[in-house]
C-alpha cells in the first residue's frame, strides 16, 4: 500500500532485457520405475522435449530458462522459481517469441 493507504502504483510500462524463446531439445527419458527384464529393453527413439521461458543466461555451453521473474519492477529483488540449464548439444531448434518491453 502507498501513502494513506492508497494501493502502490506500478510504473506504466517496464522492460525486461530478457528473450521470450521456445526450445526444443532431447533428453535422457527413464525405461522403467524399477527392475526390468532385459529382453523389455525397447529399441532407442529420441525422447524430444519442448520448453518455454525466459533466456536470463547463456553461453557456448548452455542456455537457461526461468519460467516466472517475481518482482520484475525491481531488479535488485527479481527471483525465479524453478528453472531449466539446456546444454546447446541438445538443442534441436529454438524460436524466439519475442522480447518482453511493454508491459502494463
Amino acid at each position: 500500500m502507498g501513502a494513506e493507504g492508497a494501493p502502490a502504483k506500478i510504473p506504466a510500462r517496464v522492460t525486461l532485457p530478457y528473450r521470450l524463446a521456445l526450445i526444443e531439445g532431447v533428453d535422457a527419458s527413464r525405461l522403467s520405475d524399477g527392475w526390468m527384464d532385459l529382453a523389455a529393453i525397447p529399441d532407442p527413439y529420441r525422447h524430444s522435449c519442448v520448453t518455454v521461458g525466459f533466456v536470463v543466461a547463456e553461453n557456448e555451453i548452455a542456455k537457461i530458462l526461468v519460467p516466472t521473474i517475481g518482482d520484475f519492477e525491481h531488479r535488485d529483488n527479481s527471483h525465479t522459481y524453478g528453472g531449466m540449464m539446456i546444454p546447446i548439444a541438445a538443442i534441436i531448434s529454438e524460436r524466439m517469441l519475442g522480447e518482453v518491453t511493454d508491459i502494463h
